[in-house]
């Protein structure tokens, strides 16, 4: 009963985890969609400058980043982008109150952005103690071996409720190792 208690209770946090990191990615993009929208509100050349950027980001996010975060790894190259962008709208001359208000707005969600892109990156290199995974495996060779102590006279019945819980067991080590690493493949 400890050891389904323990083990229930990681399983619910890396589920949290998990859907944690999977709001933060969709943040993240609902950001880079309305600064994409907001800066159309600027001069025609930061308009172009910026949202060629974006493309340019979102590009990188997808055909470099992603492929490299679903193998647990993190690429550098998307904080230079951003870095870039955020020169760049810094930089923009407004030249009327309209564009100063639409200018101010792009920097909100500019912020929102790389407060998320931050938060994303982080994420990749969260993950579960090691000895928590010592303990999930310790105890579960301990509790597969403590069936044997519930002896029965049918050995057929008691190797086939032994072999139950090890895949019952083996079904959820599993589940928490996948949703430890939400942003790997």
């Amino acid at each position: 009963v400890v050891y389904a208690l323990v083990l229930g209770l990681i399983a619910v946090a890396t589920w949290e985890k998990f859907k944690e990191v999977e709001g933060i990615v969709n943040e993240e993009a609902f950001a880079v969609n309305d600064l994409y929208v907001d800066v159309g509100g600027l001069d025609e050349h930061t308009i172009t400058l910026m949202r060629r950027q974006i493309r340019d980001y979102l590009s990188f996010v997808i055909e470099k980043e992603w492929p490299s975060q679903r193998v647990g790894t993190a690429i550098d190259g998307g904080d230079a982008l951003a870095r870039q962008l955020a020169t760049n709208l810094v930089h923009a001359e407004a030249v009327d109150d309209r564009q100063k208000i639409v200018q101010a707005q792009a920097l909100v969600e500019l912020n929102n952005f790389l407060n998320k892109w931050r938060a994303r990156r982080h994420a990749l290199d969260e993950a579960l103690p090691g000895v928590l995974y010592l303990l999930i495996l310790v105890g579960a060779g301990v509790l597969i071996m403590m069936t044997y102590v519930l002896w029965t006279e049918e050995f057929g019945l008691q190797f086939l409720l032994t072999l139950a819980l090890a895949a019952m067991i083996s079904l959820v080590v599993l589940l928490i190792v996948a949703m430890d690493h939400p942003l790997w493949g």
